[in-house]
């Protein structure tokens, strides 16, 4: 059941967590998705709100909730409207999705919380507040600080310098929700049947990307291939010779989300509809 409450280990409530990050000293870093807020996992288990307050509104009927917000500030003086991704970068700063905001903050190890990119709802490359996204939701940090962004309705990958400047690493964005649009290539020749919040890098700088029932990979270059999933999903019943497992291109995925690439290049997937982690050598 969600709810709220800091404190050590099962005595902690959180309400639709989502993202999650590990720092350097072994701080694990949590959106509290439908709670608007950052929280922050000691190694001891100790949790606390980071950053972000759980704002009380009274709703026209009289019921209340927990409603989104945007501000900027120290702590819990900021607000978040529906966070999603999480990543720390290699300097210890925390950059998060603020999904519904369409914009990427920016924490500092001491909690202060700043817009690094994006304004309102839409898709323009550029600086800091002249970008746009559309309902971001994954991201990560590689190891030269630079940003990858899974921009789900715009259904392209950004990629944001350490400088805040918002380009598009790959996908055109044509038609991306309906099948018959992916197709691999370079760059923005590039098309996704969708985009989920699933982004992880490897240590060469390759993304691994969950897109509709198939795993992505984009090389540093900006190529983009099929990795793995032979990109047949059915929810009811499957089909003659279906493998579930298999080789990288006749395994099956069923709406994969989270994504993860370890120290020797193993791969972690959410596979969200077949309740399993996968894994891929």
């Amino acid at each position: 059941i969600g709810g709220f409450a800091d404190g050590n280990g099962t005595n902690a409530q959180f309400s639709g967590p989502r993202g999650i990050a590990v720092d350097d000293s072994g701080n694990i870093f949590v959106s509290d998705t439908s709670n608007n807020i950052i929280r922050k996992i000691t190694p001891d288990g100790t949790v606390s709100t980071f950053a972000g307050n759980t704002t009380l509104h009274t709703y026209s009927d009289g019921s209340i909730g927990i409603r989104g917000g945007f501000a900027d500030g120290n702590g819990t003086s900021a607000k978040f409207y529906s966070p999603h991704g999480i990543t720390v970068d290699a300097r210890g700063y925390i950059f998060v999705t603020d999904t519904n905001n369409h914009k990427i903050r920016k924490i500092t190890p001491s909690g202060m919380v700043s817009t690094f990119a994006g304004s309102t709802d839409g898709f323009a490359d550029g600086r800091g507040s002249q970008a746009k996204f559309n309902y971001p939701y994954g991201i990560v940090s590689d190891r030269l600080g630079s940003l990858f962004v899974t921009d789900y309705y715009n259904c392209r990958i950004r990629k944001i310098t350490s400088d805040s400047v918002v380009s598009t690493f790959a996908g055109n964005g044509l038609n991306c929700a309906n099948d018959g649009y992916n197709i691999n290539g370079f760059g923005t020749n590039a098309s996704f049947e969708g985009l989920s919040s699933g982004i992880g890098v490897d240590s060469s700088g390759n993304l691994y990307v969950t897109a509709a029932s198939r795993i992505k990979k984009i090389t540093s270059a900006g190529k983009v291939t099929t990795f793995s999933g032979d990109g047949f999903f059915s929810s009811i019943s499957g089909r003659i010779g279906y493998s579930l497992d298999g080789s990288l291109i006749d395994a099956s995925f069923g709406f994969p989300e989270g994504i993860v690439v370890d120290s020797s290049g193993t791969i972690f997937v959410a596979d969200t509809f077949y309740s399993r982690i996968r894994k891929i050598k």
